[in-house]
């Protein structure tokens, strides 16, 4: 899983039409695109193919954001690394290819790409400034949230809320800050994998670094881990859970709508919390190992896995329509 030699600091910018992209990936036997499932609507799913020039793989991707301006999706890797893609859709709106734009090492404050432990980018937002666009992205292993250009140069970080500053607040190195969303009106909200062990096990905390805190429940699934998470049009959050034990258990994947309201803010009561869809891999869902979420307009979202470089598993990048009657866009 260790990243070769880096050589230069150069963006490696490929043409589209020059390598091989992906494939449709059937993501269920029973469900098809356009069909409805639960509170969304299958709209494609790749199995990702994409390198680099110099045949560095876009995989272990565990963060997403989406450019609207530039029409732009982000995506950062375990191993430091920042992909800038562009989304294909047929005339029915099915997400049905990707084009690779370029890759870049992401940078520590003195212009040397991350590595080892401190390259381990997980969660990632971003936010158009009057200074141009920057992307944030969350850390394990050394916990922190960072600011970068879109070529991966390293601007500054952010003040952690003293429950996330120490890696001794944590269950371990990899139960860390996996995720982050900007929000419109708290700014930027991350929250750890796991519960901290000084919080209730059973309770999932939302950590705005303005200092505001909410709480919601922890999915009763085994192992339920926080791995994803996204501001929608509405103030609401989308949260990307996985549940795994082992490789003999089912895994299951999960969508949380989080509605924060100033009733749960900073108060020990919960924030209203509704299911908007689970992925079961007893129930034919061909899941993996899904960590990144990104919405990309108006129902519309991207979710990818994480194939932790595992020639046995996948680089996934799925497309939903959101379906929620409740909802509003």
């Amino acid at each position: 899983m260790r990243l070769g030699a880096f050589v230069g600091l150069a963006v490696l910018t490929i043409s589209a039409c020059a390598l091989p992209g992906s494939r449709p990936y059937q993501f269920s036997e029973e469900y098809q695109n356009g069909e409805r499932y639960q509170g969304l609507r299958l709209r494609g799913s790749l199995l990702l193919s994409l390198q680099t020039a110099n045949g560095q793989a876009v995989d272990e991707l565990s963060g997403l954001a989406w450019d609207a301006q530039q029409a732009v999706l982000y995506a950062c890797s375990d191993e430091g690394w920042l992909f800038q893609l562009r989304p294909q859709f047929d005339e029915a709106h099915t997400l049905s290819g990707v084009e690779l734009l370029a890759a870049y090492p992401l940078q520590d404050a003195q212009g040397r790409p991350l590595s080892g432990a401190a390259a381990d980018s997980e969660g990632m937002a971003l936010q158009h400034t009057a200074d141009g666009l920057e992307l944030w992205l969350s850390f394990e292993r050394q916990p922190r949230i960072v600011r970068y250009r879109p070529d991966g140069r390293w601007l500054g970080t952010r003040p952690l809320p003293a429950a996330l500053t120490k890696a001794s607040h944590y269950h371990s190195k990899n139960k860390m800050l996996e995720a982050l969303a900007w929000h419109p009106v708290q700014g930027l909200i991350t929250v750890p994998e796991w519960p901290l062990p000084a919080d209730p096990a059973d309770k999932i905390t939302l950590y705005a670094l303005n200092g505001a805190r909410w709480t919601v429940p922890r999915s009763s699934d085994p192992n339920s881990a926080v791995v994803g998470l996204e501001s929608l049009a509405d103030g609401s959050l989308l949260m990307l859970e996985r549940a795994y034990s082992s490789p003999w258990s089912p895994l299951r994947i999960s969508l949380r709508r989080v509605t924060l309201n100033d009733s749960c803010q900073d108060r020990p009561v919960d924030c209203p919390v509704s299911q908007v869809a689970v992925f079961d891999s007893a129930q034919d869902w061909r899941v993996d190992n899904f960590e990144g979420l990104a919405h990309h307009q108006g129902r519309f979202l991207f979710m990818v896995s994480d194939n932790n470089g595992s020639p046995w598993q996948n680089t996934l990048l799925n497309y939903f329509e959101l379906q929620e009657e409740e909802y509003r866009f």
